[in-house]
């Protein structure tokens, strides 16, 4: 079987990407997608390997990763090209027989259809911060890492499933010895106009007052805008709910400037971040010095997004455990299923006991150091993308049945 999956990069690790390609790009699109794959960023390179002993072969389309769409546009005659039609070119190229659309817009996903007559079925990704959108329907199968997304699709008459995150093994060929020098790290996300992060921007400000922490994050360079630029975004976020509230269909506001945007956002814009954290903050990580960070860091910490999530689900439990760091996360009820809780990786209930824990950690290297090569050794033999593969077949095979 034949599976497209097209996804996009976070925004800045796009920018850093093309900055580091500025120079001297690699010419041929091989040598791009080499490139690429060897920074090992999320998924990038992960589903091919894995799948292909079950039969299938996988074409992944990066929408926004510009040095590698351009190294396919010269080589395929189509110079130029704007990202929608690369992308389009490259799938009709490929004539898959299942498409996983992995992006936020939705109007591609029936151009694409029209585009490649061979799909014979669509999937769609989401995590635990579900949108309240129509198009989930579109697809004949939603995948998430969460379960509560999982529930809540179901419910509302959407074919779902769920599909753990994996650790990508080829991560330690190139990562080398563990040299913890960090006390305690945080990598990730600091929405400032997310409520879902707000627990996690108020444990990350106690922590700092407690221990020695040093927090990566893309939102280092963000500000919350001027007073009046959150007053119209305010006003368009009221307005936007209003005109829900009044019947007019979400699909239909979206396409009003300003407005539209508003209409996507789970609540309205919040002020910057507290400034004793924004003063903190370092810029995000990504890729392999993402997996850098997380080596030589004694402890990592690992916050979910907010009281929407119930089950622990996300993909800095595999990447932190995969690197042989010892990962400190808040407790879910499958948290056993996945890791050994206390032996395999430290767990928290509250701010208190994150608090209590993150010191004790640190403080103990014997005990720690013993913790991560539990948690390493837990996720080796039962989180990569090979263990993965089997179930991702199986759902690829009802899909298209």
């Amino acid at each position: 079987m034949k599976l497209a999956y097209l996804s996009t990069v976070y925004p800045r690790y796009a920018v850093e990407l093309e900055a580091r390609y500025a120079d001297g790009p690699p010419r041929s699109f091989a040598q791009a997608r080499e490139a690429f794959e060897a920074d090992v960023f999320g998924w990038v390179g992960a589903w091919g390997p894995a799948l292909a002993p079950l039969g299938h072969e996988v074409l992944e389309v990066w929408h926004n990763v510009d040095f590698l769409q351009r190294a396919w546009t010269r080589e395929h005659g189509v110079p130029g090209a704007e990202p929608d039609a690369i992308a389009l070119a490259q799938l009709r190229a490929f004539a898959p027989d299942v498409l996983w659309f992995d992006h936020w817009d939705e109007r591609l996903l029936p151009r694409i259809r029209e585009a490649c007559p061979s799909i014979r079925g669509t999937i769609g990704w989401v995590g635990s911060a579900l949108s309240d959108t129509p198009g989930w329907r579109a697809f004949d199968l939603v995948l998430s890492c969460a379960s509560e997304s999982v529930e809540t699709l179901t419910a509302r008459g959407v074919r779902a499933a769920q599909l753990h995150h994996a650790f990508q093994d080829r991560v330690l060929r190139a990562l080398g010895p563990r040299e913890p020098k960090l006390a305690l790290s945080f990598v990730g996300q600091l929405a400032a106009d997310a409520a879902i992060h707000v627990h996690r921007e108020r444990l990350l400000e106690r922590l700092l007052g407690e221990v020695d922490l040093a927090i990566f994050t893309p939102s280092h360079a963000r500000t919350a805008g001027s007073p009046a630029m959150r007053a119209v975004k305010g006003a368009a976020f009221a307005i936007a709910r209003a005109l829900e509230h009044a019947g007019v269909p979400r699909e239909a506001v979206r396409r009003w400037p300003v407005i539209g945007a508003a209409a996507a956002w789970e609540a309205p814009p919040r002020a910057g971040l507290p400034k004793r954290l924004k003063k903190t903050l370092c810029p995000g990580r990504f890729g392999m010095e993402l997996f850098r960070t997380l080596r030589d860091s004694r402890a990592t910490l690992n916050v979910h997004a907010g009281s929407a999530t119930r089950f622990t689900s996300n993909m800095r439990l595999f990447e932190a455990t995969g690197a042989g760091t010892c990962l400190l996360t808040d407790a879910a009820p499958n948290l056993a299923e996945l890791f050994e809780p206390d032996r395999e990786v430290a767990v928290y209930s509250s701010d208190d006991e994150c608090v209590e824990k993150a010191r004790w950690l640190i403080a103990h290297d014997v005990e720690r150091e013993s913790m991560a090569v539990a948690g390493q050794q837990r996720c080796l033999a039962a989180h990569t993308f090979h263990h993965r593969a089997p179930r991702l077949d199986e759902l690829l095979r009802h899909v298209v049945r």
